[in-house]
């Protein structure tokens, strides 16, 4: 199993007056040779699934594959810049265990909030951290 963070930055699709302030999910590709499940959600090897936190009017929340649909049908979140490691299945649990604890979005926990939180859960040490002049600082301050 590959988990990816995905994160892109707004930059390219912010106008004048109107500023975008980008995205960040979460992927997982499933390379296991067979198929795997997360929260009832079957996996088969070679596909992948992407989630996150969303503000969608009528659907915020944790929600999955928007992210290839507004790539694939909107040439979205061009720039976008991801890291990826390995796991293994038994740390779907963990996955499954924060999305049922922190499945909606708000402005303090967006979906870069999220989406660390998440990755730092299951990756552990070795995280993603963020700095400010130099030291590190409280993970919401970046998102």
């Amino acid at each position: 199993l590959i988990l990816s963070i995905t994160t892109f930055d707004g930059k390219s699709e912010s106008k004048p007056f109107l500023k975008c302030f980008g995205h960040t999910w979460i992927g997982l590709d499933n390379r296991t040779g067979h198929t795997v499940y997360l929260k009832d959600r079957a996996i088969p090897d070679g596909e992948m699934v992407t989630f996150s936190v969303w503000a969608v009017s009528g659907l915020s929340g944790l929600l999955f594959d928007l992210e290839p649909c507004y790539i694939a049908h909107y040439g979205r979140y061009t720039g976008r810049l991801s890291l990826s490691t390995n796991i293994r299945e038994e740390q779907l649990k963990v996955i499954e265990d924060y999305m049922e604890q922190h499945d909606k979005w708000t402005v303090n926990k967006n979906c870069s909030y999220w989406s660390i939180h998440l990755w730092n859960e299951v990756v552990g040490a070795g995280g993603i951290y963020c700095y400010k002049d130099g030291e590190r600082t409280e993970l919401q301050l970046c998102s």
